[in-house]
């Protein structure tokens, strides 16, 4: 069986069925790009494609959408009658929706808002996770966020 590697560099190379198994679960290739790279190095790697994935689908977002969005959540955090904590995406998302304000075509440009939020002091990360309720997120966790408190 030939398996492609994710950087398109031709199929990895052929080794025995038990080689192979081991192999995907252990720690010598990166799963983004299938390159042999060390624990730091994967982390790292990581941590560089979802920075770029961010800013590149806040580029493409419309302004508009960015700072309403931005606005939304500061609504959020200031609104701990409405919006009890722990708060999210999820409490965005319904947010902008009752303001009849359209996503944007990479809804992934709401890490950029969160991001925003959170180096403006408006949210503060709990380090907790919870399933979304949107059906369009699947029930996949998302991370929780908190108010300061004042």
């Amino acid at each position: 069986m030939s398996i492609p590697r994710a950087d398109g560099r031709g199929p990895v190379p052929k080794m025995h069925e038990h080689d192979w198994i081991a192999t995907v679960g252990s720690d010598d290739f990166c799963r983004v790009c299938g390159k042999r790279r060390t624990r730091a190095e994967r982390i790292e790697h990581v941590r560089r494609v979802t920075e770029d994935a961010i800013e590149a689908a806040v580029e493409a977002s419309d302004r508009e959408w960015f700072e309403i969005a931005v606005a939304a959540g500061i609504v959020i955090s200031e609104s701990p009658d409405r919006y009890p904590e722990p708060f999210g995406t999820d409490e965005l998302w319904r947010r902008l929706e009752a303001l009849d304000v359209d996503p944007p075509r990479e809804r992934r440009a709401i890490a950029g808002v969160v991001r925003t939020l959170v180096s403006r002091g408006y949210w503060i990360p709990t380090g907790g996770y919870r399933p979304s309720d949107r059906p369009e997120a699947h029930g996949h966790p998302k991370r929780v966020y908190g108010r300061v408190s004042g």
